[in-house]
């Protein structure tokens, strides 16, 4: 190397500094050969770097992209139609983020004439090791960057920007980034590169995201049948559709579970897939699928290490959240389970959860996979046994809480609008699912420890407020899920009272499904123990509840004589107390003994007993259902219009007091009616308005169910149900059975009342008989009027008073003509036909009533 000054070496001082000088002010370099380096000081050796390479096509470090991406289509398509050329894919961990990722990458290949760069980021299970510098020098190494620069953000995005003038844009796909890399900074500027990201975590990026969840269930069945045919094409297993269907709703329907139990099965020719699925089934299923527990097991573990406070409050919340794996939190649900409960930080850790891929979202929170899930529970279960029982203390306290708040409007004697009712059922619908879970989870942590009594005491209350849901909104047969663990709570507590409810409800679930031989089981258990402790007559609601249970039993399963002569008895037993619900109730027993037996004008007349026992008292419930069950009658006989009268009687009844549920129960008889009658349209309406009640009334799933069946209209009928049940008192009617034959005892009674004033009149004791058939007649008469004012409907059979009186006056009126006293029979003759009359004028004023409505 060479500089511009003089080489004469005699020159003297001043002609060196005059050199020297012209040495700093010049800096041209002749014949140069190599490397120049100008320093002012140099310590060691000095290394030169390779020159950095012009930009050239790259060779692919793409995988093989999979021949066709078994449910991901939709995925796919919204990958390559995305308007941003940054691309974010996420999903939990095994969802098959990176086979869509290499699959997409594939695709747009050909847009990207610079090639294809994969960089496995390792962002979860090389979280200490594998960092964003590591990354960047990765990347430098595979744009071919020479190793010996220097490494760093600055020279990465040179080498894109030269890629982007050389006309050759890149596809980047960083894959499974981890969530707390600064992911930004590997982006290049220039919108021609494209840039495909995986990741578990939503990550702050300027991203077109594409969420990854589980395969639909065809499309797990179909990727399950491609793992097992590619040991052998021919495997029988692969056509047992069935049996993969299965297994692949046992492995949640995720890709990485799929796989695994594909491999699984094709590694043993002679496995079958149901004993796999057997396996599956069993509480040890993640010890099969062991790569889908380690991978939440990395999600959550890079949660715990994270220095950010949120993401480790998260990662201990999950572990909470395991208690009950199968329920949808929401924020207040989940800031119980926390130590300083705040629901604001709670809705914002399960956000954090969601977008970690933990949690599925949910308008109000997050719900678990099915297998996420269970790593949850695991997690739970490994915390210390204190801190569980703990929890679970809480949150069942905290189900009690809720379901005490919501049930108060609808319990019995409540002073509530039905603005209030609604509101009540309406929680009790939403919280349905997470009450039953904590309910079930607290009665099998109940039944011993230190908390058994607190935790069955809160069971208890969650289960009779889900028994008055059914109750009020019809669903009897849905009862068992909450009676069940009812009764075991009771057990634990020695409550008698709640142990005889959940008993009785039982029994009504059992017979509401179609079984009556449990209900027969549940009832004589509750019988003995209401015959031990509630016979007493300071229990007088209680004995009466299970005996008008037991009577329902007896004539559900046919056994008609039992039933009415239990309804009697309680319908006396309610007379004596002045109980006039109980009364009501009684004579709408008889009235459905009546019905099943076939007898509609028996029951027609018990009806309407109990609806004018009911109007008199100011039973607007006990007189809408009688209302509705004469109805059911009335369009059984024939009567249309006096049954739609009924109906419509009682629905102005239910929307007078406020009470849309019971409406909604009244229309949908009128909305059977008019499709019964070939009015198709008008069917629709009724329905339509039936299905906007029972919306009001807070009972969700029948207003759903039945606006999907108005569709079928006119070809189907809806079936839910075809006939509502107007009360758990009053279930659906089975076929009329036959008509029995009238009893012997009024057509024998009279001629033999006849035959005995004969004989005395031929022994000569006219005169004196004539004073004795008074006797007889005038209290029969009495008891009579006295038992059609108090509207006690008897069976045929037992109408003995009136044929009592109506053979006395004939008898009376024998006994005078040969004594002379044709006064007196005319006199006899006028009360015959007096009563007569008397009989048909009632008989005619019940039936026109019925059909004016109230």
């Amino acid at each position: 190397m060479t500089g511009d000054r003089a080489h004469d070496g005699s020159a003297g001082q001043g002609a060196r500094r005059t050199a020297a000088q012209e040495i700093r002010t010049s800096n041209a370099v002749h014949r140069n050969d190599g490397l120049v380096v100008q320093a002012g000081q140099i310590n060691g050796d000095v290394h030169f770097a390779a020159p950095v390479p012009p930009p050239r096509p790259l060779a692919s470090t793409l995988p093989r992209a999979p021949a066709r991406l078994v449910g991901r289509e939709a995925e796919l398509d919204a990958v390559l139609g995305a308007g941003n050329p940054v691309r974010l894919l996420t999903g939990m961990g095994g969802c098959g983020k990176s086979a869509l990722a290499i699959a997409a990458a594939d695709r747009l290949r050909g847009e990207h004439p610079g090639g294809v760069v994969l960089l496995p980021c390792r962002g979860y299970r090389d979280r200490g090791e594998f960092g964003l510098r590591e990354a960047v020098a990765e990347l430098l190494a595979l744009l071919e960057v020479p190793a010996a620069h220097a490494v760093g953000v600055g020279l990465l995005h040179r080498r894109f920007a030269e890629f982007a003038a050389a006309g050759l844009p890149l596809l980047l796909v960083l894959d499974d980034v981890g969530p707390h890399w600064d992911v930004a900074a590997l982006l290049p500027s220039d919108p021609v590169h494209g840039v495909l990201i995986t990741s578990r975590d939503e990550l702050d990026v300027d991203a077109e995201p594409v969420r990854l969840g589980a395969l639909p269930a065809g499309s797990a069945v179909e990727l399950l049948r491609r793992e097992i045919a590619r040991g052998d094409p021919a495997d029988p297993r692969a056509r047992l559709r069935e049996d993969l269907l299965l297994v692949a709703e046992r492995c949640g329907h995720l890709p990485l579970a799929l796989r695994v139990v594909g491999e699984l099965l094709r590694g043993d020719p002679r496995r079958e897939p149901r004993v796999v699925a057997a396996d599956l089934g069993s509480p040890h299923r993640l010890s099969v699928l062991e790569k889908v527990r380690s991978a939440v097991a990395l999600s959550t573990a890079a949660l715990r290490e994270s220095p950010n406070r949120v993401d480790r409050s998260a990662a201990a919340l999950f572990e909470r959240l395991g208690l009950l794996p199968g329920v949808e939190f929401t924020a207040a649900r989940a800031a119980v389970l926390l130590d300083e409960p705040d629901p604001r930080f709670a809705r914002l850790l399960l956000d954090r959860l969601c977008a970690a891929h933990l949690l599925e979202p949910r308008a109000d929170g997050g719900a678990f996979h099915d297998l996420t899930g269970e790593c949850a529970a695991e997690s739970f279960a490994a915390l210390p046994a204190r801190l569980r029982r703990s929890l679970a203390l809480r949150f069942a306290e905290h189900c009690a809480d809720v379901a005490d708040a919501a049930v108060a409007p609808l319990r019995p004697g409540a002073d509530a609008t039905s603005e209030q009712v609604g509101a009540g059922l309406r929680t009790l619908h939403d919280e349905h699912d997470a009450l039953l879970a904590g309910l079930t989870d607290a009665v099998a942590r109940g039944t011993a420890g230190a908390d058994a009594e607190r935790l069955c005491a809160a069971a208890a209350r969650v289960a009779e407020a889900l028994l008055v849901r059914c109750e009020r909104t019809g669903r009897v047969h849905e009862a068992r899920r909450a009676a069940e663990p009812l009764l075991l709570a009771a057990r634990v507590l020695g409550d008698q009272d709640a142990e005889l409810r959940a008993l009785l409800a039982l029994c009504e679930a059992h017979l509401a499904g179609g079984r009556p031989g449990e209900a027969a089981g549940y009832v004589r258990q509750a019988i003995e123990l209401t015959r031990a402790r509630y016979a007493d007559p300071r229990f007088p609601a209680t004995f009466s509840r299970t005996m008008a249970t037991y009577a329902r039993l007896a004539a559900e399963t046919g056994e008609h004589e039992v039933a009415a002569a239990e309804y009697r008895r309680l319908l006396d037993r309610h007379r004596r107390d002045e109980d006039a619900p109980g009364r009501c109730a009684a004579l709408g027993g008889l009235g459905r003994v009546a019905l099943l037996r076939g007898d509609l004008d028996e029951a027609a007349r018990r009806y309407e007993a109990a609806r004018a026992l009911a109007d008199r008292h100011g039973l607007a419930e006990q007189a809408e259902i009688a209302w509705n069950a004469l109805g059911v009658v009335l369009a059984r006989r024939g009567e249309v219009d006096g049954a739609a009268d009924c109906h419509r009687a009682a629905r102005d009844s239910a929307e007078r007091h406020g009470f849309p549920h019971r409406a909604a129960i009244a229309v949908h008889h009128l909305a059977d009616l008019r499709l019964a009658g070939g009015d198709a349209e008008g069917a629709r309406q009724h329905y339509e308005r039936c299905a906007r009640l029972y919306r009001e009334a807070g009972d969700h799933r029948r207003a759903e169910e039945l606006a999907d069946r108005l569709a079928a209209l006119p070809d189907e009928p809806p079936d839910l149900p075809a006939e509502p049940p107007p009360s758990p008192r009053f279930p659906a009617d089975p076929a009329p059975a036959a008509r029995p034959q009238p009893p012997l005892f009024p057509v024998v009674v009279p001629p033999a009342l006849v035959l005995a004033q004969v004989a005395l009149v031929w022994s000569g004791h006219g005169s004196a008989a004539l004073w004795a058939w008074w006797a007889v007649a005038v209290p029969m008469a009495v008891l009579v009027a006295v038992r059609d004012r108090v509207a006690v409907a008897l069976p045929f059979a037992l109408w003995w008073p009136d044929v009592a009186m109506v053979g006395a006056v004939l008898g009376y009126s024998l006994t005078a003509v040969p004594a002379g006293h044709l006064a007196f029979v005319a006199a006899g003759m006028l009360v015959v036909c007096a009563l007569a009359l008397l009989r048909s004028l009632r008989s005619r004023s019940s039936t026109s009533g019925r059909r004016r409505g109230r």
